[in-house]
């Protein structure tokens, strides 16, 4: 592949995955298109694969990918899309062979053709599959073939109940059906159809759940002839056998494993009588031992096998020597017969140990041995002529493959799948093994094929040349957190990470067939290297963690040896229970010493405390006793007439029971349910005496708090002081005579009384604003100069108002004092001076702090700010001064009112 192609490869092979999805979920290149299938089958991605998928429309293609994708999720989506297409089809033929129970049940229910339903129930054999069916089909036609097909006289049962209303004539079918077989007894009737069942399964024209099927003949067993039981034992084990894998591997496995003992048996005892054999029976025994399979035997029986093998060889060498037989002819005719073990054997072979045997007896002394062996050897060359003959067939298949797969493995190759090339390389190296080298079609293609290998090398190289720079990148990210104070388990963690990713890398070019590893040293180093700078510096950390899981360690190995060694008869019963519940506890903190350690350590706790239970169950015992007796005294005082003297009594027993001893948990739980029960009782006659008290106090507090709600509800509706007053001194006479006991209503009456002063207080404070607001409508009137209007206020208002209203008429506009007065207003709300009037604000406030220093008395907030206001009313104010400060005086004039 040239490295042009290799950068221009279309969208649809790309590396990245999101590119190759977006691709065939969009393009529509007809080299695409015509490549759907493949990347079915070979793409790296579940995604891309469904995506391809979903653009295939072809039954035949859809068919071909849901029997051979390796990937069961592709293979299922497939056959869902193919069984839909074939719903809406008329061909027939294309599910005859179909073994998809599924599918099958799907064209059965769900086609819009009749025959398609016929031949789709044609190939269903489970009975309740075509009951469920027969419900459901309109057809009259499907109707008979389905009913022809239901043998199970339950599942016929089972359906003619519904369709005693909806079908008549089908019920009546069924019916004559089920009647057929009333003349037969109904145990063997039932033997009979499980036999058919599991004779059905063997002739593979049917399937069954033989759990179903064991648990029915279990119920009628016993009721069975001789016969049935038989033909029943022989059937469920054929049934079994095929449709149970593990079964069926087990079994062969056991009889392979069986044979071979057995003639590992044989081997043994003739081992065991080797001075009475003679040269051929010694010679015959070790053409046993390589017939032998080994790869079922135990360790130990492998060794009694090579043990065996050892001393006839060297009891046959020695009488070979004693005879003057070459040591070379022995080891010819072992290599003869290692070689007849093969499943293929090379023409050339015939000729290499015929000059062998040649060589090797050349000059040999004739003796019987020798002429025993010849013999041997001559009937093993035999045997290897036949062999040749029998694997020429296989030689020359093996080569016609080695070619075939030549495109195949050139295609995958050029599609850059390594590991699949590397897979049908390794097939084609044994294919050429097996075809011999000399092979005539191999000779003729060893351009063809040695070019594989090439191509293969080079395709490795690419894959080795972009792994590189995921390495690079790997080591890039290791550099970047060197000297980042990174959290010592999150380097931890990347440093795990990043081996896993390396070898990753490392087991990705590790191919099928490898002999040797393949690994950038440098690159290897440079990872090792910034590997080690990145977790020297996190070494304190883990040391000081190991240095606490050990000190932990300490803590529980303590705790055992104190279990394991402690005296237990001279023991207190509660220092035992305290041992046994600290040992629980190190038991679930096992996580906090090294792992390699939990196992172990569990172990011992868990010794530990089974010793010293099996004191403290003498001791519970004796303490459970005890307990029990006072609970029966317990039960005993309900009879007592002095009340007070049984609480007394009862107190007496529960301090008894502290000193009773220790019982096992659960036990103390239901030995103190019992025992609170029988005190409860008790104590629950005296809560009965003081309950009708507590009644009583709580009706008297409901009546305090209703006399609450009624002064805060008439409260409200008052708005006259004088009633306001009368309705606070009747509360407190009230309570002062009646409630003063009850304390927690004293906060609640305190309100009430709050409650009752600002009513009053905004009373007053409702007179001071409606005064003021007469006094400010009468300086809006003067303000506008209108004699009349000023007449007619003065000769209407209130005597109280009159010297007010007739200063302010009186009253010239002075502007200084118009601006003393909002200065006044402004330091005692807190409000900002005009910066031209800040002179004035400093020189005010001296005036004012020196005043209260000086110890004069100083009116409240609300009182300054009535005065300001009724001055501001009383003094005239040209309207060129209120044009000029109207934000100011409303301001002013709000924030006086807010005091007030």
């Amino acid at each position: 592949m040239s490295i042009f192609n290799w950068f221009n490869k279309p969208k649809w092979q790309s590396p990245n995955e999101q590119v190759r999805l977006t691709a065939v979920q969009t393009d529509n290149d007809a080299a695409l298109l015509d490549a759907l299938p493949q990347i079915i089958s070979s793409d790296s991605s579940i995604k891309v694969r469904k995506a391809a998928l979903s653009r295939i429309d072809d039954t035949h293609q859809l068919h071909q990918i849901a029997e051979q994708n390796d990937q069961t999720e592709v293979k299922k989506l497939a056959r869902k899309k193919w069984t839909h297409l074939m719903a809406k089809s008329k061909n027939t033929d294309a599910i005859k062979n179909l073994n998809d129970n599924e599918a099958l049940l799907y064209l059965a229910g769900q086609s819009q053709h009749s025959k398609m339903r016929l031949q789709a129930v044609s190939q269903i054999n489970q009975q309740g599959t075509l009951g469920d069916l027969l419900l459901n089909e309109k057809d009259r036609e499907v109707q008979q073939a389905i009913l022809e097909k239901i043998t199970q006289e339950s599942t016929l049962q089972r359906i003619s109940k519904p369709l005693k209303k909806k079908n008549k004539s089908l019920y009546q079918s069924i019916q004559s059906r089920l009647n057929q077989g009333e003349d037969l007894n109904q145990n063997n009737s039932l033997a009979l159809k499980i036999c058919k069942q599991l004779e059905a399964v063997v002739h593979h024209k049917a399937t069954c759940d033989l759990e179903s099927i064991s648990s029915q003949w279990q119920a009628i067993e016993k009721n069975c002839d001789a016969t049935f039981k038989q033909r029943y034992n022989g059937a469920f084990a054929a049934a079994k056998m095929i449709l149970d894998p593990e079964h069926r591997d087990s079994f062969l496995n056991k009889q392979k494993e069986q044979r071979a003992k057995s003639q590992l048996s044989e081997v043994i005892n003739a081992s065991d009588k080797l001075t009475d054999l003679d040269l051929s029976q010694i010679q015959s025994q070790l053409t046993k031992c390589q017939t032998i399979d080994t790869s079922v035997l135990s360790s130990e029986d492998k060794n009694q096998l090579s043990s065996a093998i050892d001393a006839f060889a060297a009891k046959r060498d020695e009488k070979m020597q004693q005879q003057q037989v070459p040591e070379s002819a022995t080891k010819a005719y072992d290599e003869l017969q290692k070689v007849l073990a093969q499943e293929i054997v090379q023409p050339n072979q015939l000729k290499q140990f015929k000059t062998r045997w040649q060589q090797a007896t050349r000059g040999a002394h004739p003796s019987s041995s020798l002429k025993l062996l010849s013999d041997q050897y001559d009937s093993g060359i035999l045997k290897l002529a036949e062999k040749v003959e029998q694997s020429a067939q296989k030689r020359d298949e093996a080569a016609q493959q080695l070619i075939d797969m030549i495109d195949k493995a050139q295609t995958e190759i050029k599609d850059g799948h390594l590991s699949k090339a590397k897979i049908i390389t390794n097939q084609m190296a044994a294919l050429k093994r097996t075809a011999g080298f000399k092979h005539p079609l191999v000779q003729k293609n060893k351009y063809n094929i040695d070019n594989v290998w090439t191509q293969l090398k080079e395709l490795r190289q690419w894959q080795k040349w972009s792994n590189d720079k995921v390495r690079q990148d790997i080591i890039d990210e290791l550099v970047a957190l060197v000297g980042t104070a990174t959290h010592p388990d999150a380097v931890l963690k990347k440093l795990k990470d990043s081996n896993e990713r390396w070898y990753a890398l490392e087991d990705m070019e590790k191919l099928e067939g490898d002999k040797f590893p393949s690994r950038n040293q440098k690159m290897w180093q440079d990872f090792r290297t910034v590997s080690k700078a990145l977790f020297e510096p996190t070494q304190p950390f883990f040391e000081k963690r190991s240095e606490s899981q050990n000190s932990h360690l300490d803590e529980i190995k303590a705790c055992i040896d104190e279990m394991l060694q402690v005296e237990l008869e001279s023991s207190n019963e509660r220092d035992l229970a305290r041992m046994t519940r600290n040992a629980i506890k190190h038991l679930k903190s096992l996580d906090q010493i090294p792992p390699k350690q939990r196992g172990q350590m569990a172990k011992k706790l868990r010794k530990g405390i089974d010793r010293i239970d099996g004191q403290l169950s003498t001791w519970y015992d004796a303490a459970e006793t005890k307990k029990r007796a006072l609970i029966d005294q317990a039960m005993a005082l309900h009879d007592e007439e002095d009340l007070a003297a049984a609480i007394e009594q009862a107190k007496g027993l529960q301090a008894q029971w502290k000193k009773a001893g220790i019982v096992k948990q659960y036990t103390e739980r239901k030995l103190w349910k019992q025992f609170r029960k029988a005190n409860d009782a008790l104590f629950n006659k005296r809560d009965d005496a003081s309950k009708a008290q507590n009644e009583a106090q709580a009706a008297h507090k409901k009546a305090a708090q209703s006399a609450l709600d009624k002064f805060n509800k008439d409260l409200k509706k008052t708005k006259d002081s004088n009633e306001i007053k009368q309705l606070k001194n009747n509360l407190i006479h009230t309570w002062q005579a009646e409630f003063q006991d009850i304390k927690q209503l004293s906060s609640n009456y305190q309100a009430a009384l709050s409650s009752a002063d600002d009513a009053l207080n905004k009373q007053q404070s409702a007179k001071v604003l409606s005064s003021l607001d007469a006094l400010k409508q009468f300086d809006v009137t003067c303000q506008s100069e209108d004699s009349d209007a000023i007449e007619t206020a003065l000769s209407t208002c209130s005597d109280s108002e009159k010297a007010a209203f007739l200063a302010r008429k009186e009253n010239v506009a002075d502007d200084q004092h118009c601006d003393e007065l909002l200065l006044q207003a402004e330091f005692l709300t807190g409000k900002e001076t005009p910066k031209a009037h800040m002179e004035a604000r400093m020189a005010y406030q001296v005036k004012v702090l020196s005043e209260r220093m000086a110890g004069e008395k100083v009116a409240g907030e609300s009182e300054q700010a009535l005065a300001l206001l009724k001055s501001w009313y009383l003094s005239a104010k040209s309207n060129s001064y209120i044009k000029n400060n109207k934000k100011r005086i409303n301001s002013n004039i709000k924030a006086l009112e807010a005091l007030l």
